[in-house]
């Protein structure tokens, strides 16, 4: 029981403690140094992760508002199709014209939110491993060897089982405000986000370039 004790304890500089009273003559491990992360809280409060929100919600708004024209387009040659008779010549030139606008529409309209959806994806990856890089310089600098992340428990749940899944999906329950780095990681992405030119300098529609701290 001890030694299994011993074992977790060892993550944290009590075990060095605790090992060098109870075990005589024995080497003392030196303590891990560890700190921790609330990633969630610093993807709410990066500027970049806020700036590109709000390009791609414009960016959302702009296609739906041209599938709306679209969709009134395909309408109108609807209505006009009505003004031939079934079977004539005229009838299925415009039937077929119509047809072939509704498949270009889907097709316009997949490819678009695919496009979309795979763009944020690679700004988020973007933004997260720089977060990683972030995350160690300064574990480097400090002198860190671990880095936990951790989040908060939203007190206003749904429900009792809603709440217990957060608890138990939690990997940190205690951490000294000296061991979070979360704002300092925050500031330092800011920080080169604006030396970077800030929102001028994000061009979305293209793959973004890998970047370095």
């Amino acid at each position: 029981m001890f030694a299994t004790t011993c074992f977790w304890l060892s993550l944290v500089p009590l075990c060095a403690a605790q090992s060098g009273s109870t075990q005589s003559g024995s080497a003392q491990t030196a303590p891990t140094n560890i700190a921790v992360i609330n990633l969630a809280r610093v993807f709410e409060r990066y500027r970049m992760t806020n700036d590109l929100e709000q390009m791609f919600a414009e960016r959302r708004r702009d296609i739906k508002a041209q599938a709306e024209k679209k969709r009134d387009e395909i309408a109108v040659r609807t209505n006009a199709l009505q003004q031939f008779k079934p079977g004539t010549d005229d009838y299925r030139a415009r039937e077929e014209e119509l047809t072939n606008a509704e498949v270009e529409f889907e097709v316009w309209l997949q490819v678009e939110e695919r496009r979309l959806k795979n763009e944020h994806k690679a700004w988020l990856e973007q933004i997260y491993e720089y977060t990683q890089a972030v995350v160690a310089q300064i574990a480097e600098k400090r002198g860190l060897d671990l880095v936990l992340t951790y989040s908060d428990v939203e007190r206003d749940a749904p429900d009792s089982m809603a709440f217990k899944q957060q608890i138990l999906l939690r990997t940190v329950i205690y951490a000294n405000n000296r061991t979070d780095i979360t704002s300092e990681v925050t500031e330092m992405l800011d920080a080169d986000y604006q030396r970077r030119g800030g929102a001028a300098a994000i061009k979305l529609g293209n793959v973004p370039a890998e970047q370095n701290p």
